[in-house]
């Protein structure tokens, strides 16, 4: 008898663990479907470097655009085929198009987007003005690198990790934004139509 009290389905203790099961249950669904946009994009490349599948112009495009996106790196295969597919499915004749990565890029919807959005219609002159001032910022953080003491009074009293991050990260990734924004004007410039 007293077993029949531990397996007996009307027990409340019982009911409470099946209701927490179908809780914990339910609470699992929005992360399989966050697993799956998660990989979608890795699925999809998988599918799209096997030879079994063929895919359209289009839906090569998009998986390249997709990789894009979510700031995925191609390799220098893929940049050649993303400019081929540009021409044929979009009628989009990139030029310098091996030169012109972070303006593809913000074209397309990734890094540097909303820059690109912001100046792609502005004059042939502002862009010109822009990549002047581009050039000069580039140069000034080449130089606080080079001669980190002129542009910080207290150099010398930095904690070394503050002058390490600032020598190694932080000019150094404002280099890399910096030309990769002047590339975006350079590139507008040259695909604009005569």
């Amino acid at each position: 008898m007293e077993l029949s009290l531990f397996i007996n389905p009307n027990s409340t203790s019982l009911h409470s663990i099946e209701k927490i099961e179908t809780k914990q249950n339910q609470n699992k669904k929005p992360f399989k479907f966050a697993y799956l946009l998660l990989f979608l994009p890795i699925i999809l490349f998988i599918l799209y470097n096997t030879n079994e599948t063929k895919f359209s112009n289009s839906e090569k495009l998009q998986i390249l655009v997709d990789k894009i996106a979510i700031g995925s790196t191609l390799s220098e295969n893929e940049w050649n085929e993303l400019c081929n597919l540009l021409a044929i499915v979009k009628g989009i004749d990139v030029k310098d198009c091996n030169e012109c990565r972070s303006f593809l890029k913000a074209m397309l919807g990734g890094e540097h987007k909303g820059h690109y959005a912001r100046y792609k219609n502005i004059s042939d002159n502002e862009l010109l003005k822009g990549i002047k001032s581009y050039d000069k910022q580039i140069k000034l953080h080449y130089d606080k690198i080079k001669n980190p003491e002129s542009y910080i009074e207290n150099w010398n009293t930095l904690d070394p990790r503050e002058r390490e991050a600032l020598l190694n990260e932080k000019w150094n990734d404002d280099i890399r934004r910096l030309s990769q924004q002047k590339e975006i004007f350079e590139c507008i410039l040259k695909n604009r139509l005569p």
